[in-house]
């Protein structure tokens, strides 16, 4: 079965993750004990890395995967949203293609990338709200505005990473306008509206569209990204290497102990996605505390305004025991 080229790609990265493809294309086939619907899912997962070690790091020859690519790997899957136990599942296939290859490079365990079995519901992953302001001052004191832009987008909005970069100037506008910013490529390719019913939500917007017009951007232009081919792609890269080189800087290294009664335990380092948990916990809380909706109706109406459809989606964003 041939590899499904991506015309997002450019001409050169496709070409080479084809040939990584090939490579693996040949451990299917000296090794097709599997089941139908796990080769299935294995090829899948086999895709994806491959098209992620040519554009990220044109590598030419699945036998040189490293522990570095499998870390970075593995962090482009937790900040594009993608579940634990997804993730465990693209882990094993990567492996049993590392394999039979007969690499003699050692990967890193779930344990160490911080996957562990069975925690999809058990840890709270959100942001602590002092890691979100030492984190804002930190880029701002390095002059990262597209740092700033994206975490707010994703603390007040619940923005998915790869939404709050493709953010478009006129969504600006027209949420000012209307009050709720219209997100038209949430995973999926689904479209969704997004209720601007606090005055941060209102500052957040005004000041993001004075950094368009400073920038000289307007309409259609993407707020943080260029017209350029691959700048979004390169501007996602950049924003996972911030984060990872610099969560020092701002991640409160007494977290795990920062736990009230009858909380879910905190993971010791979070990732973009820890800012959609904290608007989901932020949120639950004020519209609990003014009356109108019921729990499930709480967390029903969240659901859908961070681009979910599934009831237990609160047991993932929750920071509530009871909900794990």
């Amino acid at each position: 079965m041939g590899k499904i080229r991506h015309d997002a790609l450019p001409e050169k990265v496709q070409n080479i993750s084809e040939n990584l493809w090939e490579q693996a294309e040949a451990v299917l086939r000296m090794n097709n004990n599997k089941g139908k619907k796990t080769i299935t899912r294995y090829r899948e997962a086999e895709h994806r890395l491959c098209d992620f070690l040519a554009e990220r790091y044109q590598t030419k020859n699945l036998k040189n995967l490293e522990a570095r690519h499998i870390y970075a790997y593995a962090t482009m899957l937790m900040e594009t949203d993608h579940m634990p136990k997804y993730i465990r599942t693209d882990m094993s296939a990567i492996r049993f293609f590392h394999k039979h290859l007969g690499s003699k490079n050692k990967l890193p365990t779930n344990k160490q990338l911080g996957i562990l079995p069975n925690d999809d519901y058990k840890y709270n992953r959100a942001f602590l709200s002092g890691e979100f302001k030492d984190m804002i001052q930190v880029a701002v004191s390095m002059k990262r505005y597209d740092v700033v832009i994206v975490s707010y987008l994703a603390r007040y909005f619940g923005l998915r990473l790869e939404e709050a970069v493709t953010v478009r100037v006129f969504q600006i506008e027209e949420a000012v306008r209307y009050k709720q910013l219209h997100i038209t490529n949430g995973k999926g390719g689904q479209k969704r509206d997004i209720p601007v019913d606090i005055k941060i939500q209102e500052s957040i917007l005004e000041r993001c569209l004075a950094y368009a017009k400073k920038n000289g951007k307007s309409g259609n232009d993407y707020l943080i990204c260029d017209g350029h081919q691959n700048s979004v792609k390169r501007k996602m890269a950049s924003l996972q290497n911030w984060r990872t080189n610099h969560s020092n800087k701002f991640v409160d290294p007494k977290r795990t102990e920062l736990v009230d009664s009858g909380k879910k335990p905190r993971i010791k380092r979070p990732s973009w996605h820890g800012l959609r948990h904290l608007y989901f916990q932020e949120n639950k809380r004020r519209l609990l505390h003014e009356g109108k909706l019921t729990k499930r109706q709480v967390e029903n109406e969240l659901s859908e305004r961070m681009g979910h459809h599934r009831n237990e989606v609160k047991k993932f964003y929750s920071d509530d025991l009871e909900d794990s």
